[in-house]
């Protein structure tokens, strides 16, 4: 077998000498002598054990051999460069996937802006969103299922990562016509005779749960009916008068018709929201976006271990 042991500087030089056709002209462009250009390449055409080109007075013409050597190792050429970038980008994090537990709608607030501005700077980074509950997306970062979660109320978890990153108040939906919909806000004693729509699912009720029950434990408790839908739908059913349901302000960018948003409480009710992952994952990517995330926090406090 032919010695293939070579430095990739003399297959570029002959693909160049390819395209170009004389030793001369890829001389010139590399800013070599011409018989540094030969003599690397007359090198590679004695370990592979052929010649490559046909060498006159006119420039450098390949031979049939030749022809067939050159289209291969250009396509393998391509290949190898397509390896290192991919590679290099790999390192600094701008390819791979993030697999992410959400509890918040994403159609606005800071987790939609967030996303949205580090896929515009690591575009090759692909998002697998999963709905959670606080329980499933702490099962699912401490399995190494997820490698974020983005979790109301969360303090240390061994093992992980917390860092506090906003707040989203707490809204009442209503439909329009309803006695309290021309309220600047509302409070949540006026709250104890509303029919509450919540929703099920994986992400489930569990804000609305914990509100609900908050409310109960100083008074009666408010009537409740469970739809087995997600929130967008349910806002739906509330536009249409079915009742009313408590939202957070990210899930209010979007249009949802004969549908009012009060903010509750005086002083105003808000959730914290935290992102957690382990503390020993060690993907680039990850550590990109909680990078940014805390450069964009809006709540203080760093990050707990």
């Amino acid at each position: 077998m032919p010695d293939i042991a070579l430095d990739l500087r003399f297959l570029h030089y002959a693909i160049l000498v390819a395209r170009l056709g004389s030793f001369s002209a890829v001389a010139e462009s590399l800013d070599l002598s011409h018989t540094t250009v030969n003599r690397r390449v007359s090198l590679l055409e004695r370990r592979l054990g052929f010649q490559i080109f046909e060498r006159d007075a006119t420039g450098a013409h390949l031979t049939a051999a030749g022809a067939k050597f050159v289209e291969d190792a250009e396509r393998g050429m391509s290949t190898l460069l397509r390896a290192v970038n991919s590679a290099r980008n790999f390192q600094k994090g701008a390819t791979g996937v993030l697999r992410i537990g959400v509890m918040t709608s994403l159609s606005g607030g800071f987790l939609a802006e967030l996303l949205n501005a580090f896929h515009a700077r690591y575009p090759e980074v692909e998002f697998e969103i999963n709905e959670i509950t606080s329980e499933s997306g702490v099962t699912g970062v401490l399995w190494g299922h997820l490698d974020l979660a983005f979790l109301p109320q969360t303090e240390n978890i061994a093992g992980c990562m917390v860092i506090h990153l906003w707040q989203e108040r707490v809204h009442l939906a209503v439909p329009e016509g309803h006695h309290l919909s021309s309220s600047s806000r509302v409070t949540w004693d006026e709250l104890r005779a509303e029919h509450f729509l919540v929703p099920c699912g994986n992400a489930g009720a569990e804000l609305d749960k914990r509100y609900l029950e908050q409310l109960s434990k100083s008074g009666p408790s408010p009537k409740i009916s469970i739809h087995d839908v997600g929130r967008e739908n349910l806002l739906s059913l509330v536009g249409h008068g079915c009742g009313v349901a408590l939202v957070l302000s990210s899930s209010m960018h979007s249009q949802h018709a004969g549908v009012r948003f009060l903010p509750i409480g005086d002083p105003p009710e808000f959730t914290s929201f935290s992102a957690v992952c382990l503390s020993k994952n060690q993907s680039v990517p990850l550590k990109n976006l909680m990078n940014q995330a805390q450069a964009h926090t809006r709540v203080g406090g760093g990050p707990n271990k």
